[in-house]
């Protein structure tokens, strides 16, 4: 039988003499033990993991990326500002839309009424200045056909009535080719005017011509055919300026401007 082989005091037993000690883990020369195999492979699995971990994250942030960039083109192509590919089929965006509201709005009874409140005015201020100048030639009629029934100062008084005649012939004139187009009755007020300027005309000219056919006459002047003309063509004139100030005034009033009597034109 083979001998014991001798043990130290750690229990630890020696080989044999023919005993292959390369056979023996741990011993010199032996097979390295497997103390230290499980902590590799936990560090290696750490590792693994790690690296996994890091690629996942990697990933999603990639995913996020192209996800938020999709979104961001969507949105920029829906946004107001882009609103080419998304106007309707009459191709009117909405901004286009509203403006043509506010033009369309813009030509109704709203904004017409004042501008035609303006031309209104304009066109009874013109008749206005016609009433002025015929007013300021009718200032000296009066006199001036007293002058010539008491004659006195005939030959001023005969100036005076042509003058009158010759600014009441151009206010005719001008009246013909004057726009009443914004006045309410301003056809039928121009025409009565007309009449009464062109009838006070001719009734100043027929003074005027009474005028010189009595120059030498003294104390009364006799009364003759031109004096009686005078007196017919005065009568139409009063007419047709009652009926002018019928129409007048009512358009005067609604334009702030005076009112006018038959004695005043």
């Amino acid at each position: 039988m083979f001998a014991a082989a001798p043990t130290d005091v750690m229990g630890f037993r020696a080989p044999m003499a023919d005993q292959d000690t390369s056979l023996i883990p741990g011993f010199p020369g032996g097979p390295p033990q497997g103390i230290g195999a499980p902590e590799e492979r936990q560090h290696y699995g750490w590792v693994v993991g790690g690296v996994v971990v890091a690629g996942l994250v990697v990933l999603t942030l990639i995913v996020v990326l192209v996800t938020s960039r999709i979104g961001h083109h969507s949105t920029a192509n829906s946004t107001p500002g882009n609103t080419a590919g998304l106007t309707s089929t009459g191709g009117i965006t909405p901004s286009h839309a509203a403006s043509s509201s506010a033009s369309g709005s813009g030509s109704g009874s709203g904004s017409t009424k004042p501008a035609n409140h303006a031309l209104g005015l304009r066109q009874a201020s013109t008749i206005a200045g016609y009433l002025t100048q015929s007013g300021q030639a009718r200032q000296g009629i009066g006199a001036a056909i007293s002058a010539i029934s008491g004659c006195n100062n005939i030959t001023s008084a005969v100036t005076t009535l042509q003058n009158a005649a010759d600014v009441r012939s151009r206010i005719v004139t001008a009246l013909a080719s004057t726009d009443v187009s914004a006045l309410h009755n301003g056809t039928a007020a121009v025409a009565d005017l007309g009449r009464a300027m062109q009838a006070s005309a001719d009734a100043d000219r027929h003074y005027a011509a009474w005028g010189q056919a009595v120059a030498r006459c003294h104390r009364r002047a006799p009364q003759n055919a031109d004096f009686a003309a005078a007196q017919q063509a005065d009568s139409l004139a009063t007419a047709a300026k009652q009926r002018f100030i019928d129409e007048w005034n009512p358009i005067a009033a609604t334009y702030g401007l005076a009112e006018q009597s038959a004695d005043t034109i």
